[in-house]
């Protein structure tokens, strides 16, 4: 039989193929919790907090889109994490800022200090403007001080709402009482603030009168004079007025309850009132009304008249 004495030959073959590993599995990102934080300010620095991420491949960058600072309301942030393959994933957190901050409004005394019987001013309270309607040169116009301002933290013109007329016009001497509040963009209104406006003497005066009992009928002479502060001033240039009016009651020492009017009388001016240069005091002799019963007279001195107690004197005729 035949044979084959051949040796066995292991034969190869080789199959090569690509193995492709993607990553399409986005990141899993954890934002911080939402933000609720007071205004500072028109615009809030805010501590927003910092996201993590996780991911299968790793190499994960994590972004926000947050600005340096927050305006009042609300602001969402997207956070954005992106890992090395470029997928990425995001989520969004709020800020909220809150403006529950009212107003302030703050303001001065706006009193304007005139010596003259004839006054047509008009004050500005808001600025402290005096527009004197009457320029007279025997005024002595002291200059008012003060105004009002309203100021907010987020609001830079809060709206100034008060409760009278701006310029107000004053005629004589007189005090208003005006209240303000300031209301900003947020609707939040502040508390009133009030103060006063007006027109005041600057000066006091001294009314020296004789010791002992005035008789009615007689002549008394009556000494006065103005005064700053405690310095005695020179006022030759003033034209003041003195006025008596009564009878009052016998019991009426503040000359307070009424009159009968039966007797009054005035002088300006005239050989009755003198001035003393060297003393800068006013010198008048009262001829005094002749009445068979006691009774009060009340002396006024103009300016600045009725109404301040040193310019005033409750005298008993007997």
């Amino acid at each position: 039989p035949a044979t084959d004495n051949a040796i066995p030959t292991a034969n190869t073959a080789t199959l090569t193929f690509n193995v492709t590993v993607s990553d399409t599995t986005a990141p899993v990102i954890t934002v911080p919790p939402d933000v609720t934080v007071e205004a500072t300010g028109p615009r809030t620095v805010v501590g927003i907090g910092t996201a993590t991420a996780t991911d299968a491949v790793g190499g994960v960058v994590i972004t926000n889109d947050a600005p340096a600072d927050f305006p009042v309301g609300t602001t969402t942030v997207t956070w954005t994490a992106t890992d090395a393959t470029g997928v990425s994933a995001t989520a969004t957190q709020s800020v909220i800022i809150t403006d529950t901050t009212a107003p302030t409004v703050s303001a001065s005394d706006v009193v304007v200090g005139l010596v003259d019987a004839h006054i047509d001013i008009d004050i500005n309270y808001i600025t402290g403007e005096v527009t004197d309607l009457l320029p007279d040169p025997d005024i002595i116009l002291v200059p008012a001080s003060g105004n009002v301002v309203a100021s907010d933290v987020v609001d830079p013109n809060p709206a100034l709402s008060c409760n009278t007329v701006n310029p107000q016009n004053f005629t004589g001497y007189a005090t208003s009482i005006v209240s303000c509040t300031a209301s900003d963009t947020s609707g939040n209104t502040s508390s009133a603030t009030t103060f006063n406006i007006g027109v005041s003497f600057p000066y006091e005066i001294e009314l020296i009168l004789p010791k002992g009992q005035a008789r009615a009928g007689s002549t008394i002479p009556i000494d006065f004079r103005y005064y700053l502060g405690n310095t005695v001033i020179d006022s030759s240039s003033l034209s003041p007025l003195i006025e008596w009016i009564g009878p009052y009651a016998s019991n009426d020492s503040s000359c307070a309850n009424g009159t009968s009017g039966t007797f009054s009388g005035q002088d300006s001016g005239s050989s009755s009132l003198r001035y003393s240069e060297s003393s800068d005091t006013y010198q008048f002799s009262w001829q005094t009304p002749d009445i068979s019963e006691s009774a009060y007279f009340l002396l006024v001195i103009s300016p600045p008249g009725t109404g301040f107690e040193s310019a005033t004197e409750c005298v008993m005729l007997r």
